[in-house]
């Protein structure tokens, strides 16, 4: 075990008043941040009566509870790997083999041990379970009150269809495998459809519990065979690429989870992965030099990153009813992705418009018949596509984001429609991180494609493929953001190989919206079509994991604010809400503080407003020291909850400093192109008048700290201003024109794409305007740092190259400034080892209570100088 370093902190006792309390409460020490947990609501069973939740601490003793939303009734579970709640109140577990059926009702219980894997049928309220005894394998089903109804000996494999009515299944017999469907319902019924053979199976998929598909193989090493099995054929259909001529001759069937084998909802077309055959090509030796080679779409570090577009694997289609096959992706277009009846295909070349300035170059697309294997250009420059181009669920439309407009390409005519140019609003804002536009959503369709449901700053509007529209929502008039929540009678957007496909949203039957409003309050809304949004909770917190309960028309969900724990709440309609369990109940007994906003305007006019939270036990008459924390926009968070905890992955937590006697401010930051240093300085400094201007901060007490963007701008802002008397800058960009030429090791990709219209916001490349690179620097400004700066970097860190700290401290060292550097050695962009977080978080501590408490300064401190 690794030694921990004990660094002692000296905490100040902080008296507090007691305003009237029958019981003085007690100051949070930091030997109590192990009683606190974080709660995660899972699951909610069918009737609405049981909740599951995990509570995580610190010391990494999670336990997983199942309550009573009407009792105080409650199981707990520890090291549980599966678990689900059944239906009539049980609860089925797999901890290690071992399977538990929970009554919750009565607490009995039945245990199963040595269990392979279990599907539960909904349908039929029968579990399916698979013993393995040894090299013996049991299936076994058990009913509603737990009685053993079937059992079948050698099954190796189950998958349980998706309506719930059948498996299928493996049985093995001397080597010899057999496979056969069983019907879930009285007798249970067999079929066999291959029997004793002596290949093995695997990758089975299901289709609309009438059809299955499935690789066969002799063994790991030779070309599979694909085939399919349909139940209203009542065949099964086998491909054999090395029977087929069409099909390559370096390549083989294979199953990627990119390209899942997949059958077409009319169950004529089955979608299968192929890869190259290895080719044997010489290892590189270790004295090889890589050869990196300027005129390529993608630099060599990008390029190890990614998958050589010559071996990734191609997604290709067979029609078992005709024997047809083609590969439908290749080399040239290696991405793609199906429309809704999966009749056509999308291609692109993801390096087509390589390099560019974007984090992923934009797409041209190309629309392949996959019955004629026409392939014909569709649209050109679509950015950020797994976004901005979706097929309708149906197949009937492509819908894609062009020019600040939605725009419906019908397939079948061959025609492109602008179907929002009419519609008097925006349906793009800027990306985070990003001075990008981008499409605000689209969620998906109404039935049969009749209305495609789009997102603007505020609202959803649905708007039919000849452009006729109508709005759902009245977010822009109230102030608040509606967006689907909760979908009634279908999925939000699926994945769709290398992109997304829009989904089928039954808006008829009603839908929960969530809501986020300007004034900071959140929560959920039921639309319907008559009444339009209702509020069903709607307050100044932070709502959060709604669950609706059909049976009862009731809801579960959680609420929580930055002094109150998270609490889960059970509300039927027309009745008082009420919590049937608070986390972290203690806090009660402890001194805490509270979070609120304030409004503030920067050098232009512009209305802005930041995240202020008070310091536990917070006395009027008082004027307190306040840390800064900066990182674009966080004025939106005010009311999150953070457990007190010293394993941070950056030594931010506002809870602890809040217990520790700070103020914590949290200002949003508004940019100006080509001016990001100077537009964080403005904001921040503003923010900070403000709260000044308040009187509840001591003006020569105040700190200031950021990690990684938020680093650069705490290091940019300490070159400008002497207002904060101490910062702290955590993996941080310095020189930006060597950041520009240098690479996220992470990714391969490099920097230069976030400067331009990233993240940097400059608009322009470092060849053009090399001045305001140089403005932009902190390290154009190091001689004017004249307050204490400890700045902290990873050494293993992939995303901001350490040597950009070096690059700091070196100028520090030159000039003699008299500041601290500190390196982890095995630490990334963010910390993850508790030691180590844990360190950085009490030495950030012990940097600002110096500083900005006169505590009396660690020997690390002392030692600068």
């Amino acid at each position: 075990m690794k030694p921990f370093l004990f660094l002692f902190l000296v905490l100040q006792l902080v008296v507090c008043p007691l305003r009237g309390q029958a019981l003085q409460k007690k100051k949070v020490e930091i030997e109590n941040y192990s009683l606190w947990s974080d709660i995660r609501l899972n699951g909610v069973s069918p009737e609405g009566k049981w909740v599951s939740y995990l509570l995580a601490y610190d010391s990494g003793k999670d336990t997983l509870f199942v309550k009573s939303t009407t009792s105080d009734k409650v199981y707990n579970f520890t090291g549980i790997n599966h678990y689900q709640f059944l239906e009539k109140e049980r609860f089925v577990s797999l901890s290690n083999g071992d399977l538990n059926i929970l009554n919750l009702k009565n607490g009995s219980s039945k245990n199963i041990s040595d269990v392979k894997n279990y599907s539960y049928s909904a349908e039929t309220d029968q579990l399916v379970i698979l013993v393995q005894h040894g090299n013996n394998s049991t299936l076994r089903i058990i009913d509603s009150k737990d009685n053993l109804v079937k059992k079948m000996e050698s099954i190796s494999f189950f998958l349980l269809s998706p309506d719930g009515r059948k498996i299928v299944y493996v049985s093995k017999s001397e080597n010899l495998s057999s496979l056969g469907i069983l019907e879930l319902k009285s007798g249970f019924p067999q079929k066999t459809l291959i029997e004793k053979s002596p290949e093995n199976w695997d990758y089975f998929a299901w289709k609309q519990s009438i059809a299955f598909s499935f690789l066969r193989r002799y063994n790991q090493d030779s070309q599979a065979s694909i085939s399919y099995y349909n139940f209203e054929e009542n065949a099964l259909f086998v491909f054999n690429p090395l029977l087929e001529n069409a099909f390559p001759k370096n390549k083989l069937i294979t199953n990627d989870f990119r390209y899942p084998i997949t059958i077409s909802s009319d169950l004529k077309r089955v979608f299968f992965c192929i890869k190259p055959l290895s080719d044997g090509k010489k290892a590189k030796i270790k004295t090889d030099p890589e050869i990196w080679y300027t005129k390529t779409k993608q630099i060599y570090s990008q390029q190890q990153k990614s998958e050589p577009f010559s071996d990734k694997p191609s997604l290709a289609v067979w029609f078992p009813l005709t024997g047809k096959f083609e590969v439908i992706s290749s080399e040239d277009f290696s991405d793609v992705l199906l429309t809704g009846d999966q009749h056509y295909a999308l291609l692109s070349d993801p390096l087509a418009h390589e390099p560019g300035l974007e984090y992923d170059a934009p797409r041209d697309f190309y629309l392949k018949n996959l019955t004629t294997g026409k392939q014909e250009f569709l649209v050109k420059n679509i950015k950020d596509f797994r976004r901005s181009i979706l097929p309708s669920p149906t197949g009937k439309y492509i819908a894609y984001f062009s020019e600040d407009n939605w725009w419906v390409y019908n397939i079948s005519k061959k025609s492109h429609k602008n179907i929002t140019e009419k519609i008097n609003t925006v349906f793009s804002g800027l990306a985070a991180n990003m001075d990008l536009s981008y499409p605000f959503g689209n969620p998906g369709w109404t039935d049969g494609d009749s209305e495609i449901l789009l997102y603007d700053r505020y609202d959803i509007w649905a708007v039919k493929p000849d452009g006729a529209f109508r709005r759902l929502t009245s977010g822009q008039k109230k102030q608040i953001q509606f967006r689907f929540a909760y979908n009634l009678g279908g999925n939000f957007r699926l994945d769709n190989y290398d992109g997304c496909i829009s989904s089928t949203i039954k808006i008829s039957k009603g839908a929960i919206l969530d809501a986020e409003g300007s004034d900071l309050k959140s929560g959920y809304f039921e639309w319907n079509e008559t009444n339009k949004e209702q509020p069903i909770v709607y307050e100044p917190a932070s709502i959060s994991q709604i669950h609706f309960i059909k049976e009862t028309n009731s809801y579960i969900y959680q609420t929580q604010d930055f002094n109150r724990s998270p609490s889960l709440v059970y509300k039927a309609v027309d009745r008082t809400p009420y919590i049937f369990f608070e986390s972290n109940k203690h806090q009660s007994g402890y001194y805490w503080g509270h979070s609120e906003h304030i409004d503030y305007k920067n050098s232009k006019g512009s209305s802005l407003r930041a995240g202020l939270y008070y310091p536990a036990c917070y006395d009027p008459k008082k004027k307190y020291p306040m840390i800064v924390h900066i990182y674009e926009k966080q004025s939106q968070k005010i009311h999150k909850y953070y457990k007190p905890t010293l394993f941070e992955a950056a030594g931010f937590n506002p809870a602890v400093l809040s217990l520790e006697g700070y103020f914590v401010l949290c200002p949003d930051i508004e940019y100006e192109t080509g001016k990001t240093g100077e537009s964080a300085l403005d904001c921040v400094t503003a923010a900070t008048s403000a709260v000044i201007e308040k009187g509840l901060v001591d003006p020569d007490k105040i700190g200031l700290m950021g990690h990684s963007f938020g680093g650069y701008e705490t290091a940019y802002i300490s070159g400008k201003t002497d207002i904060f008397a101490a910062s702290v800058a955590g993996a941080a960009p310095i020189d930006l024109n060597s950041f520009y030429h240098a690479i996220n090791w992470r990714t391969g990709k490099p920097h230069m794409i976030k400067f331009n219209i990233g993240q940097f916001r400059l608009g322009v490349s470092a060849y053009e305007m090399p001045l305001t690179y140089l403005n932009n620097s902190p390290l154009n400004n190091v001689e004017n740092i004249n307050k204490p700066l400890l700045f902290w970097s990873g050494k293993n860190d992939q995303q901001v190259d350490w040597h950009q700290s070096i690059e700091l401290y070196l100028a520090m060292h030159r000039l003699e400034k008299n500041n601290i550097m500190l390196l982890y050695p095995e630490e990334e962009h963010s910390f993850s080892d508790p030691y180590n977080q844990k360190d950085l978080s009490i030495r950030i501590l012990q940097w600002f209570n110096h500083f900005l408490k006169n505590e009396k300064a660690f020997e690390w401190i002392e030692n600068r100088g």
